[in-house]
């Protein structure tokens, strides 16, 4: 499935469209390259009637769809717009009444607790998330959070689902 191969062949863009969903955006994908299989599904409740009983009831439903769909890195003519990020992180946070340690120490404890742990933490990427497949935990780099204990939070979330 598209996620799966994201996990072994590394994306630019985290950015995914059905052939046609391209061809609307006047973009081509490139000859030779292979689609991936996503999956749509949801749950809903809908009232039915009881035949037996003629009472109106909750009914739930379920619907999937399958769909291939292309990397934005395997089309032609779509334009990136390139982010202006700063060197180094940009935050600052002031302390008010806080009876917590000052910001930094909070981080570094948190870093040196995430890297006891053995996890596998790679920074690369725009996005946090944990990926099953590689029991690695992928990080945004640092320079791209700017909230005051982001990447902490995001990173000590992750752990739990970490075989390490």
């Amino acid at each position: 499935m598209a996620g799966e191969q994201s996990y072994t062949t590394p994306r630019e863009h985290y950015r995914w469209g059905t052939y046609r969903q391209w061809q609307e955006k006047d973009c081509q994908v490139r000859g030779g390259e292979k689609s991936s299989l996503v999956i749509f599904y949801k749950s809903y409740e809908v009232e039915a009637v009881n035949e037996q009983t003629g009472e109106t009831e909750a009914a739930g439903h379920l619907v999937a769809r399958a769909s291939r769909v292309f990397n934005a890195t395997q089309v032609d003519g779509f334009a990136t717009v390139a982010e202006e990020l700063p060197d180094t992180p940009t935050f600052d946070p002031p302390y008010g009444d806080c009876v917590q340690p000052p910001t930094g120490q909070r981080i570094e404890r948190a870093e040196r607790f995430a890297a006891a742990t053995g996890a596998e933490i790679e920074e690369t990427g725009d996005r946090a998330c944990f990926i099953p497949p590689l029991d690695t935990i992928r990080m945004p780099e640092r320079r791209r959070l700017t909230g005051t204990d982001t990447r902490q939070g995001l990173l000590l979330d992750a752990l739990p689902r970490t075989g390490a």
